[in-house]
This record gives C-alpha cells, sequence and structure tokens, in this order.
C-alpha cells in the first residue's frame, strides 16, 4: 500500500477514536448527577424533647402481709401486719420551667416518698400537687436552682391517621429510651378507662416504666402522655394509648391553679340514636330520655325526646362523646347545642353547670 495512503488511513482512524472519546467523555460530564440517597432520622426531634422527659421514682409500704398465724412475729412486731416497701418506676414531663412535671396518677400511687431523676442524671425529691384520678394524671413539683426545660405543646387537633410518632421513656428503669411508630387511630375510647378520655392509639412500643413519657411528633412537640397497653388479648401487641395533649394542658393548668378538676355538666341522661327505637329522624346524636330539674339543659329549654348531636362546633355522635366533650368545657361557659326535634333542625344556647367530683 501507498505509504501516503497507509498514513491518511492511519490519521483518519486516529481523529475518528479521539472523536467517539470526546463525545462520551462530554456525555459524562452532562448526565445529571445522582441523587443523594435519603436517610430518615428523628434525631432533632428527639433532642428538642428528649431532656424534658424525665425517670420517677414512687416508693411506699404495703401493710398487707397478715401475721395472726404466726405468734411469734406477732410478739416482735405488736401488730397484726408487717409492712414492706414496694418500689414503682414510670417516667415524666417537665410541663413548667419552674419544676412542675406531668406523669400517670397509676404510677406514684399511694406513695410515700416520689423521687424524679432529670436527663443529667440530677435525682430530686419530688412533691404531689394534684392528681385526677378519673384521667389518670398527676402533677408533681421539684424544687430546683435551675430552670428546667419545659416541653413544647404540639396540636394534636392535627394529627392524621398513618403519622409518624415517637415515644420517650424509661422502660424497666434501664434509662431514656426512644421507640417509633405511627398514630393507629384517634379519638379511641377503651372499655375498662375513663368516659373522661378519647386516646390516641399508637404502635410505638410502651413498656413498663415508660408510662408518663411523651408522645411527640416529628417536631419534638408533645401530641399525648404515653398511658397503657392494650392487654385485652395474651398475644396483642403493638396496640398501645395515649391521652391528647390538649385535655393534659387543660387538666394541668386546673391541678395547679385549684389543686382540682371541674368538669363540665349538661343536666341531661341520653341514650345512642343507634341503639334508640324513637330516633327522630336522625342517624347519629343522643336521644335524650331525660332533663335533670333546675340543670343547665332544663334551663336552656332542652327536652326529653330531643336528639342533641354537637355542641358548638364539636359533633357528638354517642352519648359517650356527649360526655367527654361537656365534660372538658369549663362550667359556667356558654355553648351553643345542635340538635333535632321532631325531626328539624333547632340549636339552644346553654350555660354549663359543674359535675358533681366523684
Amino acid at each position: 500500500m501507498n505509504p501516503s495512503l497507509r498514513s491518511l488511513i492511519h490519521a483518519v482512524m486516529l481523529g475518528l477514536l479521539v472523536a467517539f472519546a470526546t463525545f462520551g467523555l462530554w456525555q459524562l460530564l452532562r448526565a445529571p448527577a445522582p441523587e443523594p440517597v435519603a436517610t430518615a432520622s428523628y434525631s432533632s426531634a428527639v433532642s428538642r424533647a428528649s431532656p424534658s422527659v424525665v425517670q420517677v421514682e414512687a416508693q411506699r409500704q404495703d401493710r398487707s402481709l397478715p401475721l395472726n398465724d404466726n405468734p411469734i412475729l406477732n410478739e416482735l412486731f405488736g401488730d397484726d401486719s408487717v409492712s414492706s416497701t414496694v418500689n414503682s418506676q414510670g417516667s415524666g414531663i417537665v410541663v413548667r420551667a419552674d419544676g412542675h412535671i406531668l406523669t400517670n396518677y397509676h404510677v406514684i400511687r399511694e406513695a410515700d416518698r416520689i423521687a424524679v431523676t432529670l436527663t443529667d442524671r440530677r435525682q430530686l425529691p419530688a412533691t404531689v400537687v394534684g392528681v385526677d384520678i378519673e384521667t389518670d394524671i398527676a402533677v408533681l413539683k421539684v424544687n430546683t436552682t435551675a430552670p428546667l426545660q419545659p416541653i413544647s405543646a404540639g396540636d394534636d387537633g392535627r394529627l392524621a391517621v398513618g403519622d409518624v410518632v415517637l415515644a420517650i421513656g424509661n422502660p424497666y428503669g434501664i434509662g431514656q429510651t426512644v421507640t417509633q411508630g405511627i398514630v393507629s387511630a384517634l379519638r379511641r375510647q377503651v372499655g375498662g378507662f375513663s368516659v373522661y378520655d378519647q386516646f390516641i392509639q399508637t404502635d410505638a412500643a410502651i413498656n413498663p416504666g415508660s408510662s408518663g413519657g411523651a408522645l411527640v411528633n416529628l417536631r419534638g412537640e408533645l401530641i399525648g402522655l404515653n398511658t397503657s397497653v392494650f392487654d385485652g388479648a395474651k398475644d396483642a401487641r403493638g396496640i398501645s394509648f395515649a391521652i391528647p395533649a390538649r385535655m393534659l394542658f387543660s387538666i394541668v393548668d386546673q391541678l395547679v391553679d385549684k389543686k382540682e378538676v371541674s368538669r363540665g355538666w349538661l343536666g341531661v341522661s341520653g341514650t345512642d340514636v343507634s341503639v334508640s327505637p324513637l330516633r327522630n329522624r336522625a342517624t347519629s346524636g343522643v336521644f335524650v330520655t331525660g332533663v335533670f330539674q333546675g340543670g343547665p339543659a332544663e334551663k336552656s329549654g332542652l327536652q326529653p325526646g330531643d336528639v342533641i348531636d354537637g355542641l358548638d362546633e364539636l359533633a357528638t355522635p354517642d352519648s359517650r362523646s356527649l360526655q367527654y366533650v361537656s365534660s372538658h368545657i369549663a362550667p359556667g361557659s356558654e355553648v351553643t347545642v345542635h340538635g333535632r326535634r321532631n325531626g328539624k333542625k333547632f340549636k339552644a344556647n346553654l350555660v354549663m353547670g359543674e359535675r358533681e367530683r366523684q
């Protein structure tokens, strides 16, 4: 082959190789960078809420051990029973910088001594400010020279089923622990608990010692007080309950200010429309079967046979929800009752009375 032709062919091939390499490099450079892999972390929510979650230890004397059958012990102790020390552990939430701490009543029930361990490991004696047995809520007070970090309040009214939540507590006394789950149900009413509770249900693990701990959203805001797990079935897992935050702070304020809780009262008796043969053309609500003489309902003109399906803007589809809603309206407050009478919608203005304390 002619040397000139051979050189020309080599030059063309070399040019093509350079062109292909340059084009490939250009394509590589213009390609978008791969998206970073997202990693879910709840550390910011935990760091915001965890300093406000404390450990609560309670101690009481149990004098339930009889000595009647042992004359020697009776002679030694001079009593018909002997006491033993019973210790219990739970969690608590700092709700005021001055040392007010929220927990469950069952954590400190009948306690002779209560101690609170802060996240900096300081242990402080605590006194009981007030309790509300019907909702299983207690407020404690510790004295400290430096202000504590109160937890931020969230709006549990904006919760939706499926929202991610975190439970912070001290299970089994091993130290502060965080578990994660979702909101499984809202306004859950559970048999055996107070009619004044409508729980947040979650599958976040709540173990013994976690009662009184915080259920928080992903902003680290308190949305509930972890209270109990479902024990209605031997193999039940992932069914836990928390008291909604809005109710908590209302009760805390009353216990701190008045040492007791006042609840609203309508002054009616009734049954669910769904089980009443006299539905008054209503599909939900409470069929009024009786009106207490001199009570708020009578004064407002409510009558037996009326159906109540709401107070102000809150629906009351059944008798339990009516009791729940009315109990959380302050006595003396003016409310608008929504209902049906003779098949027609009506409204009545009412001033709430005060429910008798149990």
